[in-house]
């Protein structure tokens, strides 16, 4: 599924800098021919996309098991249930390690639970997995804070 467009393709692209899904359609209108562009993901100025072959039944399945238990620890944080958003983070990662959404969310709840420096632990993979994302430099900046 493209998160622009919300499209479902059987095989997608995806961003060379930080490996998320994109269609060949939204790449098309951000990617103009002769500009520079930014990832729309990870801000980096060396968009571009490689095509993906078509998931297996298994690999569909195992993303949206990673979508759900993401979407349980997002819930869980908006309730304030860090304990119960940490649980459901950690699924998401066994499930798929480079999954940053999963890595940002186990930080959130680390950070909820004022266990700032493994927050900061998770927080630093995400800026492994996406070097160029500002929001995970700051979250790294308020854990080094309060640690």
């Amino acid at each position: 599924e493209c998160p622009i467009c919300i499209s479902t393709y059987k095989g997608i692209n995806k961003t060379v800098c930080c490996k998320k899904p994109l269609c060949t359609e939204c790449f098309l209108q951000l990617k103009k021919p002769r500009c520079l562009s930014t990832c729309p993901f990870c801000i980096s100025p060396a968009f571009d996309v490689l095509y993906a072959k078509p998931l297996t039944a298994e690999e569909i399945k195992r993303h949206e098991q990673v979508l759900d238990y993401c979407l349980k620890s997002e819930r869980c944080l908006k309730k304030e249930d860090f304990s119960g958003a940490l649980i459901s983070a950690e699924k998401s990662i066994e499930l798929d390690e480079n999954w940053v959404e999963g890595w940002s969310l186990k930080g959130d709840a680390m950070f909820g639970l004022r266990e700032y420096s493994l927050a900061l632990e998770s927080y630093n993979i995400c800026i492994y997995l996406e070097p160029k994302n500002r929001l995970f430099q700051e979250k790294c900046e308020n854990s080094q804070v309060i640690c």
